[in-house]
């Protein structure tokens, strides 16, 4: 099973974190945008981790209950 680390999570949460500042910090609109994506992305991938951080114990026990 896929076991996720917090640190992970706080991993991406920073990325973004990043990204949204280098985002304010260009004056220029396409690098907005692309920075504001990269944001987006890492956003969704720490809510991918915290998502599989909380379907782990059920996806767990369904692995026992099948061995």
């Amino acid at each position: 099973m896929l076991h996720v680390r917090p640190q992970k999570i706080r991993e991406c949460c920073r990325h973004a974190a990043e990204c949204g500042e280098k985002a304010r910090q260009t004056r220029d609109p396409d690098r907005q945008t692309f920075w504001k994506e990269r944001k987006q992305v890492w956003l969704n991938l720490a809510q991918s981790y915290e998502f599989s951080v909380q379907i782990a114990p059920m996806t767990d026990a369904r692995a026992d209950l099948v061995h």
